[in-house]
């Protein structure tokens, strides 16, 4: 019955687990699901798949094990189930990141017609806790591409309080991130971009979590002028206790004309 998106089956997560056995054939093993989804990058071609539908209330992070005879390619869709983008992807086991309010789609599928069989879904659903780069020993790295501009998404709202400088963050939760610069550029520029709160950036090239930031900007860009290679830490923080929420931390480096 949840062979396509037109009746995936309803699971409620919201109470912490769900826990069921399904298969993609019937009992006979003559009767496979079709084929009517794969994700690229998630794997699912050739293999016959079903879907499921969750309603998130509220944030929370997935744990999805799916026990098999078969090699499962488990994918999760935010929003639409045809279309919608892809939050997570995995194989026996599948732990996403920190998934917001909204209506997900999950599809346990395989590559090839052989891969199919019975199997038992177990999802977990727990309340976020504060991310690894919540403090500078686990800054996240920012890749500069090959127009030396890197950006990356971010979420403070389960994040701590761990450093402050003179532009704020005092009280506010706060993210650290790190991003090596090369010789021979004039700006480094970084921007902030959000809509749910105010932000403060502060960056250093010195020791992370010290009190000697070189800049220190209370508004959504922040400028460093001829930086020295070397790696740089930036904190993304709120400007008051009551800033937090999603954003986009984009950077650039500017050569001289």
């Amino acid at each position: 019955s949840n062979d396509t998106c037109t009746s995936p089956k309803v699971l409620d997560v919201m109470d912490g687990a769900e826990s069921l056995t399904d298969t993609t054939e019937d009992t006979m093993g003559k009767i496979k699901a079709l084929d009517d989804f794969v994700q690229p990058g998630c794997g699912g071609s050739g293999g016959p798949d079903v879907a499921y539908k969750l309603e998130l209330t509220d944030w929370r992070k997935l744990t999805i094990d799916v026990a098999s005879a078969f090699s499962p390619r488990v994918y999760l869709r935010k929003g639409d189930c045809t279309n919608g983008i892809s939050v997570a992807c995995g194989t026996t086991q599948t732990i996403t990141p920190d998934l917001k309010t909204g209506t997900y789609y999950l599809f346990v599928d395989s590559d090839g017609n052989t891969q199919k069989g019975n199997f038992k879904l177990d999802i977990k659903a727990t309340v976020p806790v504060p991310p690894v780069n919540d403090m500078c020993a686990g800054a996240s790295t920012l890749t500069l591409d090959d127009t030396m501009k890197a950006e990356i998404y971010g979420v403070s709202l389960f994040s701590t309080d761990n450093y402050n400088a003179g532009c704020g963050g005092a009280g506010a939760p706060d993210l650290v991130y790190k991003v090596v610069v090369p010789n021979g550029y004039e700006t480094m520029k970084v921007t902030v971009e959000t809509e749910q709160f105010n932000p403060s950036i502060y960056i250093t090239n010195g020791t992370c979590g010290t009190s000697a930031w070189i800049t220190c900007s209370p508004i959504k860009t922040a400028t460093l002028s001829w930086p020295t290679a070397g790696t740089y830490f930036i904190v993304v923080d709120g400007k008051t206790a009551s800033d937090k929420g999603e954003f986009t931390l984009k950077v650039e480096l500017i050569s001289p004309l």
